[in-house]
């Protein structure tokens, strides 16, 4: 029992070792996209993101396999957003309301009316402010392969940010740099 308790201890650290064990990265380049066929995309657990992304690579990548597991991809694309929210101003609006009477005579000329007498009363403003907020989206995203046990090679790295409404979203410039990338490394024509 004591034998069989060390050797799955044994197992167990072999194991926990081997996981611990840091990936060696080394940096590629695009043009090391020639000749690629297979692709896997990871996106966590964003089935959204990971079917937009999909989609734009399809669209201008029609020959592209796009793997559903990473082992029988030949690169990977991993690709993640995160979005803050700011304050990005406050918009007031006031009202106001006069109450009282005049003592006193009036005359009118034309389009005017002059007051000459006292007024007695009361003015009350009501202010309303309301605050809006902005949104930015940001997006990282590298492309890398597989070139042995626990190595890889990184070919690109992507960031971008979206702060406004009518820009692009990060995963579709991320998707468009991604086929620049491969069609220039295949020498295929950019649209």
């Amino acid at each position: 029992m004591k034998r069989i308790s060390g050797i799955l201890l044994l197992i167990v650290a072999t194991f926990s070792f081997a996981l611990a064990q840091d990936p060696i990265i080394e940096y590629g380049e695009e043009s090391e996209l020639k000749g690629i066929t297979k692709v896997y995309i990871h996106t966590g657990m964003d089935l959204e993101l990971h079917r937009n992304i999909s989609k734009d690579l399809k669209k201008k990548l029609p020959d592209l396999i796009i793997c559903d597991k990473p082992e029988d991809a030949e690169v990977f694309l991993v690709f993640n957003t995160d979005s803050q929210t700011f304050l990005a101003g406050v918009s007031s609006t006031t009202t106001s309301q006069n109450t009282g009477s005049i003592n006193g005579q009036t005359s009118t000329y034309g389009n005017s009316t002059t007051v000459n007498g006292t007024y007695s009363g009361q003015t009350t403003s009501n202010t309303t402010s309301n605050p809006y907020y902005g949104k930015i989206e940001t997006g990282v995203g590298y492309v890398f392969k597989r070139i042995g046990q626990n190595r890889f090679r990184v070919m690109m790295s992507f960031k971008d940010s979206r702060k406004w409404r009518f820009e692009r979203k990060p995963r579709t410039n991320f998707a468009r740099e991604f086929v620049e990338a491969y069609n220039k490394a295949n020498n295929l024509k950019n649209d």
